[in-house]
C-alpha cells in the first residue's frame, strides 16, 4: 500500500511540476508515504485501545 501510495505521489507531483522527479524527491516521496502509513497505524492502534478501555 505504503509503495502505491508513493506511485501515485509521484506522478502527481510529475504533473503539476511538468518533468520527472529527481531521485532525492522520489525518496523523500517514499519517506513521506512511509511516515503517513506509521502515522496511520498508529492512530488506529490508538483508537482500538481506546475502545477496549471503554
Amino acid at each position: 500500500m505504503q509503495n502505491d501510495a508513493a506511485k501515485e505521489l509521484q506522478k502527481e507531483f510529475e504533473c503539476k511540476l511538468g518533468r520527472v522527479l529527481t531521485v532525492d524527491e522520489k525518496e523523500l516521496i517514499h519517506w513521506m508515504a512511509e511516515r503517513q502509513q506509521q502515522f496511520d497505524k498508529a492512530g488506529m492502534e490508538k483508537t482500538l485501545v481506546m475502545k477496549a478501555e471503554s
